[in-house]
């Protein structure tokens, strides 16, 4: 991770950065229908609701994303945790997708980071079984 982490303004924080990475199966269709204004509808998550939308079926993510030794890779498995069931009928119509998010600097969303901080992520597969 970068030396100093900061926030929007670039004042210190004290704690330190870590990276975070997670997928998240979701419903679109369900998403799409939730949403009042037709004008407006859209069919991806956002920083707003990625980890709280009722549309999310189930999501896979990364406890510690501490750092390592610079060039030292790390392999592990991200199993998904179901809070709602699957509509197989919705499965058929492809009205599922995944998103997934992967970042240097967990906080990075509200500007909490340490400049410098570096995510490399190598032979990403998403594992599926019938």
């Amino acid at each position: 991770p970068g030396a100093t982490v900061t926030d929007e303004n670039m004042k210190p924080v004290n704690t330190k950065d870590s990276c975070d990475i997670y997928a998240v199966f979701y419903n679109r269709k369900q998403l799409m229908d939730s949403q009042s204004d037709p004008n407006k509808k859209v069919s991806y998550l956002t920083g707003h609701n990625i980890l709280k939308d009722p549309s999310i079926v189930a999501i896979a993510r990364l406890e510690n994303g501490g750092a390592t030794k610079a060039g030292d890779f790390v392999k592990f498995t991200l199993p998904f945790k179901y809070t709602a069931k699957v509509n197989e009928a919705d499965v058929a119509n492809l009205d599922y997708s995944i998103a997934i998010v992967m970042s240097s600097s967990k906080y990075g969303d509200n500007f909490i980071g340490a400049v410098g901080s570096k995510l490399t992520v190598d032979d990403l597969k998403i594992v599926t079984k019938k």
